[in-house]
Formats: C-alpha cells, sequence, structure tokens
C-alpha cells in the first residue's frame, strides 16, 4: 500500500437483438446511460486478463445484481458466475481480473475484484449479467470465432449502453498487455455529460469559460454538495495522497484543500474535497492544482470523479485546521470532511476494524469508550467523517 501524508490527519466507492435504446438526457443535454456497461477487455500474455465495467448513469449503483459471466470453448453453458459486490459511483469503473499469479499478471493490482475464474483466451465469450439477463456481451455464445486473442479492447467513448450481439465496430484494440488505461474510461455518457473533463467552467452549464469554485461552495453547509452532478473546477493544496490500487488498501485518489486565505466563513463548510482519479500516480503533496469534474456523493463523502487534474506549482502547504473532540454530535464532523487538521489532546484508537481495506480507525478522545459509546458522538468514526485518518499520522506508510 503507497499511503503518503504529513504529520496531521486527512480528515476523510442471452438475446439476440442488437437493438440499442437512446440514453437518457438531461434537461442540460448532459447524456447518461441507463445501465453498467462492458467498456475495456484484456487479454494479454500469462495471466493478463480483465474486464472493466463503467457506470454511465446519473447515481450509484449496488451491485449485489451484477455479475460477469464467461462461456468458454463454443459452450452454450456458463462456465462460471462472478458475482459483483459493493456499490459503483456515478462515473466510476470497476475492474475484475485474473488472480492467477504463477505466470505474468500486472492486471491484479489494478483490480477490484480477482477470480480465478478469470482465464478467457480470445475465442470465449464473456458477459455481463443483471439479475439473471445478460446486459452486455463479448464474443458469440455457442462459437468460437477469434475475436479477443492477444489484444486489449477499449469502448468507443460515444457508446453508452451495452448490446446482447457483439459488435466489433464499438471497440478500439490496443496492443497485446496494454493496461495503462485499466480503471478509468472516457466516456460522453456520466456525470460530467457531454463535457469533456476540463472543458467546463464550474457551473454545470458547460459554458467553458474556466471559472473557479470555492471548495467550501462546492461541500457546502449539509452532508450533501449543493453541486452534486454538475462539473465544477477547483483549486487547492493535495493534503493527502491516497492514489494506487484499491487492492492495496489505496482509496484511488487525494485530498485537495482550499488555500490558506481562501477559505469561506461559514464555519459549517468543509475547506477540502477527494478527487477520485482511478489510482493514477498524477500529484505530490503539497502540489497546487486545478481539478476540473463531476461532484458526486460515494458512500457518504463529497467528491470530484472524472477529474482532469493540472498541477500549478509544487511544494505548497496550508495551515492544519485544530479539532477536538468529542464532537458534539455526529453532524459535526461534517465540517472538517477531508481537512488537514490537527488534535491537541491525546487521542485512544478504539476500533481498527476498518484499517487495512479503507485506511479508516475510530478514535476518541475521552480515552476507551464504554460499549454503550461505540455508535455515537464519544469518538469521531466513518469513511466520510473522519475516515482515513491516524492519530497525528505517526502510524503513516
Amino acid at each position: 500500500m503507497r499511503l503518503r501524508v504529513p504529520a496531521v490527519a486527512a480528515l476523510s466507492l442471452i438475446g439476440v437483438s442488437a437493438f440499442v435504446a437512446a440514453p437518457a438526457q438531461a434537461a442540460d443535454g448532459t447524456v447518461f446511460a441507463d445501465d453498467l456497461f462492458i467498456s475495456e477487455y484484456v487479454e494479454g500474455g500469462g495471466f493478463n486478463k480483465a474486464l472493466e465495467i463503467y457506470n454511465g448513469t446519473d447515481a450509484e449503483v449496488d451491485l449485489s445484481a451484477y455479475s460477469i459471466e464467461p462461456y468458454q470453448n463454443g459452450t452454450t453453458t456458463r462456465s462460471a458466475s462472478i458475482g459483483l459486490d459493493g456499490t459503483l459511483a456515478a462515473g466510476d469503473t470497476y475492474v475484475v481480473a485474473s488472480n492467477n499469479t504463477t505466470s505474468t499478471n500486472d492486471v491484479a493490482a489494478l483490480a477490484d475484484l480477482t477470480s480465478g475464474s478469470i482465464q478467457w483466451n480470445g475465442d470465449d465469450a464473456v458477459t455481463l449479467v443483471k439479475a439473471g439477463q445478460i446486459i452486455d456481451v463479448m464474443g458469440i455464445i455457442g462459437e468460437r470465432p477469434s475475436w479477443g486473442t492477444d489484444v486489449t479492447l477499449v469502448r468507443d467513448a460515444a457508446v453508452c449502453a451495452g448490446v446482447t450481439t457483439y459488435d466489433a465496430s464499438q471497440w478500439d484494440s490496443l496492443a497485446k498487455d496494454t493496461v495503462t488505461g485499466l480503471g478509468t474510461h472516457e466516456s460522453v455518457c456520466g456525470p460530467a455529460g457531454t463535457t469533456g473533463p476540463g472543458d467546463g467552467d464550474g457551473d454545470g452549464d458547460g459554458d467553458g469559460d474556466g471559472e473557479v469554485t470555492p471548495i467550501g461552495a462546492v461541500q457546502g453547509a449539509t452532508d450533501t454538495s449543493p453541486s452534486a452532478g454538475q462539473e465544477v473546477t477547483v483549486e487547492g493544496v493535495v493534503v493527502g495522497d491516497y492514489q494506487g490500487a484499491s487492492s492495496a488498501g489505496a482509496l484511488r485518489g487525494f485530498y485537495v484543500q482550499s488555500r490558506d486565505g481562501e477559505h469561506d466563513d461559514d464555519p459549517a463548510t468543509s475547506e477540502a474535497i477527494f478527487v477520485f482519479n482511478a489510482g493514477a500516480d498524477e500529484v505530490d503533496l503539497g502540489d497546487e492544482v486545478s481539478v476540473t469534474g463531476a461532484v458526486a456523493e460515494y458512500q457518504g463523502q463529497t467528491q470530484i470523479a472524472n477529474a482532469a487534474v493540472e498541477t500549478l506549482s509544487t511544494g505548497a502547504e496550508v495551515t492544519p485546521t485544530e479539532v477536538s473532540l468529542p464532537f458534539t454530535d455526529a453532524a459535526e464532523a461534517e465540517r472538517y470532511e477531508g481537512m488537514l487538521v490537527t488534535f491537541p489532546g491525546e487521542l485512544t484508537v478504539t476500533e481498527i476494524y476498518l484499517l487495512g481495506r479503507f485506511n479508516e480507525v475510530t478514535l476518541s478522545g475521552i480515552g476507551k469508550a464504554r460499549p454503550a459509546h461505540r455508535r455515537g458522538g464519544a469518538g469521531s468514526r466513518g469513511r466520510r467523517a473522519a475516515g482515513q485518518q491516524q492519530p497525528r499520522q505517526d502510524q503513516g506508510r
């Protein structure tokens, strides 16, 4: 796991018809997909085998009803059913890859889920299934044409829906073992709408005059952003670096906070926000950055997804905000979401159950919490308000 934080805390997702319905379109012209679809396919050397799923809808999707089902060697019976889990934010991708490491495997580290059933060889059909119904397919079920051997296939950005009859014209072919784009997908459909990253001005109307929106205005004074679903541009300093693959325990993004002197006058609004970049290693702590992307809520945390990131300068610093525990209520933690903070008093770690997966610990400002206080205001709990924090970050790795 790659975790870089300063010495303070960053407070912190078998049909036969080829007919494809037109994607939904919002009043402002933003295009959304009706459902998930396959966005990338990898069939390379060794066990470089993976599938990427894209959520181009306007909402977070529960993955429990979805599965990947391959049909090997021309069979008409599925060879396996690989159930997906968790949720997938609008504009985000979900990567499933082989877990076999007996030979080359460059994709497992980029995956959200690994499975021993990912073992196609370029002539095996692969399907995306929802509630028992095929909603997207690659290859031909019951036949063995060599349609996907030694190649990476990326779906065209104009495609906004899956098909039940494979259409090779929807895919761009890349060289064998190309995995640099795995985990991200460019598309005209999704929260950023038909305006590509970097083309908007942050007010969601797509006129592109480059206006910067204050981070406090994006966060708002409640637990839901008033800018959710809109494209914005924000500027600030990188205060928490959690880039890297989720399989390595990283959060696939970073936190950016307003520069000193650029905070608003509302103590109820956070001055930081999480930027989801699918794990790309593109910033360092202290970088001043400009970020343009779609605002979304993911598991209770406001974030910017599908982001275009520009580094403006390096070596910047922000002053950490002093936080005292206990909070008066759970809602008080919202005002510090994602911010660089420091704790003047001694903190006690009371739970580490989610540390390995989400870098999340539970802290108490009044010593070891009694069982009756394990769920309440005694400590700071949750990935949204106090997750990804470690006491004074002395445990940062």
